[in-house]
């Protein structure tokens, strides 16, 4: 007899989801709310022993390598690009029943594959930069600095020098700044999803904007959970990039606003990860596992 899927598929948060999601801060309902605001719809899977958020995307399986086959692949992870797991619950569960479904199902940025038995392919994803917090002020971050990295930053916060810095309410953020946000979204070589400005107006994040002469150059996005700050997003205007320094002046000025927070933390995400090292950040592994009905495509 053939096995049938268990988990209830739904398009919104069903009652008592925030309930299943132990110290998932990321999947719960407000944050869902926001990340409607993209191009790809996503749905919400409730299963007896685990919930999770899946998404559906054409991609070139050989997307690190030479070759080119595009399928339909669903991604069990979160809706926005974050670090963070698509799923709460018991992940063998979760693998045990996805199984039962035909595709190939996508599970990212797990933290960790020991427990997942040998027979689903799995492997290393991007990895998450990490800023241990220690200082007691930002200059105190800057003395701390090994000598080589002190002076490439001193440099850039000497180009940046005209930049103002003023933090905007979420419900001012226009189309300039999210022309600014898919500046960066076009030079990204692995883009999952385009998130609409509704989605910066409504994920209730801290945005900064960077300023010269007036008009804006830069945003940051970011959010505290617990004692950690995130960098969630940003955007910002290539041509002004080198003459203001303005990737690394983003990069200090969320340094700055976690040492000022006292955060033990900072989660500076995926990507970039040169110049996030030369700032102090240390890198931590994550992980992605296949589920996969056909066994070509598996192998």
């Amino acid at each position: 007899m053939k096995e049938v899927f268990e988990g209830k598929i739904f398009e919104e948060c069903p009652a008592g989801w925030d309930q299943r999601l132990d110290k998932h801060s990321w999947l719960r309902e407000n944050v869902l709310r926001a990340s409607k605001y993209r191009d790809i719809p996503f749905r919400l899977v409730v299963h007896k022993n685990y919930v999770c958020c899946e998404y559906t995307k054409n991609i070139n399986l050989f997307t690190f390598g030479k070759l080119n086959l595009t399928i339909p692949v669903t991604f069990i992870a979160m809706p926005f690009s974050i670090d963070e797991p698509g799923f709460s619950g018991d992940l063998n569960a979760l693998i045990d029943d996805y199984r039962r479904r035909k595709g190939f199902y996508l599970l990212l940025n797990l933290k960790s594959i020991d427990s997942i038995d040998k027979r689903y392919p799995k492997g290393n994803t991007l990895m998450t930069c990490i800023f241990e917090n220690s200082f007691k002020s930002f200059e105190d971050y800057i003395l701390r600095l090994r000598s080589n990295y002190r002076r490439r930053i001193n440099i850039a916060l000497k180009r940046g020098k005209s930049l103002i810095i003023r933090k905007i309410n979420s419900r001012d953020f226009d189309d300039e700044l999210h022309r600014l946000y898919l500046n960066v979204l076009g030079n990204s070589k692995y883009p999952l999803e385009t998130l609409d400005k509704g989605f910066f107006q409504t994920i209730e994040s801290d945005i900064h904007v960077f300023y010269k002469d007036e008009k804006p150059v830069a945003f940051i996005s970011t959010k505290r959970v617990d004692n950690t700050l995130h960098f969630l997003l940003g955007g910002m205007d290539y041509t002004v990039l080198k003459e203001l320094d303005l990737y690394y002046n983003m990069l200090l000025h969320i340094v700055r606003l976690g040492i000022e927070q006292k955060c033990k933390k900072i989660n500076f995400g995926q990507t970039g990860e040169i110049s996030k090292l030369r700032i102090g950040c240390t890198l931590e592994k994550r992980y992605m596992a296949a589920i996969i009905s056909n066994a070509f495509l598996s192998r």
